[in-house]
């Protein structure tokens, strides 16, 4: 076990109290400190999760109901995608059924967990997937089941920040209130101490979780910016609050407008929204004008968001590892920010070994599995945006102007004639961070990507499609409506 050690998470947002609860976790013998400049305030909009987060708050302990209490948190079911197409339809990408809702096989392939074999049934048959799949039944139904499904959580970013720090310091983190100035090192670059306003720090190991300024993996080491923007234009955001109704939606929305697409996130006291633009196309009072039409209401944007999806060559160089918006940002679509976050915390007991030494190697395998796992998600962000809108210039020029990421035009080739097996995931190899065939079918089902397939030595799944619609209903009808559950 590592003891006497000095490790520093410089940010106090989400992003850098997760670390720290983790650190004191798998290092419960060294100290742990987070220093943070209270006069500089977080983001703010990252209020979506996926349930990797969940599953990571259970491995730190997190008491949920507590969590959920303090944080005006929410369940989420999913996303609904709306108006994707230009048809105003929607779609819905769920998350994984659980327990006896999982249970599929294909005789005498396969024993067990064959439900994309299922969706793929469905999909031959023309079938619609909002009444014959669980997540989205059950969320177009405003209830959640949270024993037959995976769930991840909506919450308020502020009070989950302050939530997590009082946790940490009954914990024995420790926290100080001060500017940073500047870090000092030794003769390999190797971080020795960080010099603020009020006080100087020693430690062995730094986390820079700054956010968007950078200030330790940009500023001090110059590491190279990998910009995902040929492929992912989107450029600005703009957050307003709007009110809550009467039934919170179990799910996040994320409603297409002509120049990007608006996130709808319910909390217990409000809704957080805001829209997602090429500022290419429009500018941020033409992207609220859009919105205000689109609601028929006026809003108050909150701030302007500038930001280019991209990541880090490395996240990870001498003793420093950026986490959080330090290291990469994707746009919101699929809520993956805390998911490469407590991805990446995840990977660290597997390098445990390199963090107090000088050993590139280490250095590089964790660098290379963190860059695939960014490819991956950004084929599967890119794939949302092959739709067959064309009611603006900017869904016009879309396919036009932006060039395809690595490897999706192979996969999307695939995709249209659904030549593809759960093997194909992750796209890239030793990719930690990735979405799974099953997420994948329900995106491209829901912007009518399927040409031509067949399902030729898999025809007999049990249950069938008419039994398994039986027992959805039944379960439906058994759960309780989301408001009464929080």
């Amino acid at each position: 076990m590592i003891e006497d050690r000095n490790i520093a998470i410089l940010g106090g947002g989400n992003a850098g109290w997760l670390t720290a609860l983790f650190c004191k976790q798998i290092f419960p013998k060294s100290n742990i400190l987070v220093i943070e400049n209270e006069n500089i305030g977080p983001i703010g909009v990252g209020e979506a999760t996926t349930p990797h987060f969940v599953d990571f708050l259970r491995d730190l302990n997190i008491n949920l109901r507590e969590l959920i209490k303090e944080t005006s948190a929410t369940i989420k079911n999913g996303i609904s995608f709306e108006n994707w197409n230009g048809d105003q339809k929607k779609y819905f990408h769920g998350f994984r059924e659980t327990g006896v809702l999982d249970n599929f096989n294909v005789e005498p392939y396969f024993g067990n967990n064959c439900i994309d074999f299922y969706y793929k049934s469905l999909i031959l048959k023309k079938l619609d997937l909002n009444e014959f799949t669980y997540p989205a039944k059950l969320s177009y139904n405003k209830k959640v089941n949270l024993n037959n499904l995976n769930f991840a959580l909506h919450f308020d970013a502020g009070k989950m920040t302050n939530y997590l720090k009082r946790v940490g310091v009954r914990r024995g983190i420790t926290y100080v209130n001060d500017n940073f100035k500047k870090v000092t090192c030794d003769s390999d670059q190797y971080i020795n101490s960080i010099v603020c306003e009020k006080n100087k720090y020693f430690v062995d190991f730094v986390f820079d979780a700054l956010g968007l300024n950078r200030l330790l993996i940009k500023n001090h080491f110059n590491v190279k910016w990998n910009s995902f923007r040929e492929s992912l234009p989107m450029k600005k955001a703009i957050p307003f609050h709007l009110k809550s109704k009467e039934q919170i939606n179990p799910y996040t929305s994320a409603i297409a407008l002509p120049h990007g697409w608006m996130w709808n996130v319910p909390l217990q006291s409000r809704i957080g929204a805001g829209y997602v633009f090429d500022s290419n196309y429009i500018d941020e009072n033409q992207a609220q004008k859009e919105v205000e039409e689109f609601l028929n209401e006026k809003v108050e944007v909150r701030k302007v968001i500038d930001f280019e999806s991209g990541c880090f060559e490395k996240f990870w160089v001498n003793n420093c590892m950026a986490v959080g918006l330090a290291s990469s940002f994707v746009e919101p679509l699929e809520s993956t920010s805390l998911y490469l976050t407590v991805t990446q915390l995840k990977l660290i007991p597997f390098y445990v070994n390199h963090m107090f030494t000088k050993n590139n190697f280490g250095y590089d395998q964790f660098n290379s599995m963190m860059l695939n796992s960014m490819k991956d998600i950004v084929n599967f962000i890119y794939l949302h945006y092959c739709t067959q809108r064309e009611d603006s210039l900017f869904w016009k020029e879309f396919k036009d102007k932006t060039k395809p990421p690595e490897k999706f035009s192979t996969l999307f080739n695939r995709i249209k004639n659904m030549d593809m097996n759960w093997m194909d995931f992750p796209i890239h190899e030793k990719a930690m961070a990735y979405f799974e065939l099953y997420n994948f079918l329900q995106i491209s089902n829901g912007l009518n990507h399927f040409e031509n397939f067949n399902l030729k030595g898999y025809e007999e799944i049990n249950p069938d499609i008419e039994k398994y619609k039986k027992l959805i209903d039944f379960t439906i009808d058994d759960s309780p409506f989301h408001k009464e559950v929080l």
